[in-house]
């Protein structure tokens, strides 16, 4: 289990009770794979309008899950898309794996 879903899972079990919990984190899990394959799919393919709507949707993903970091790493990949800048997009997409600590897979 990676930190990111130990947070997560430390903020909805005492809510949401254990079985709850891990049915949202399932959930969570299936968008944010989902989008983390859009992304790299468009960076890899030099296409910035693609990387917009995936960008925009990780940074929806992270500020529902309360991660502050992350949320604003993918808030710096959206507008660096927005811009088409490929030396601002791969500075913002690596701290973006970073903030949720991703190692290539979750």
């Amino acid at each position: 289990m990676t930190p990111l879903i130990i947070r997560l899972k430390a903020r909805l079990e005492p809510i949401f009770g254990p079985e709850s919990s891990a049915q949202l984190l399932q959930s969570f899990l299936t968008s944010l794979r989902q989008q983390l394959d859009a992304a790299s799919t468009a960076i890899a393919n030099n296409d910035p309008a693609t990387l917009v709507t995936a960008a925009h949707s990780l940074k929806g993903i992270m500020s529902n899950a309360g991660e502050e970091q992350a949320t604003q790493a993918a808030i710096w990949l959206h507008k660096a898309a927005m811009l088409g800048d490929t030396e601002e997009i791969s500075q913002a997409w690596h701290a973006f794996l970073k903030s949720i600590d991703y190692k290539g897979e979750l």
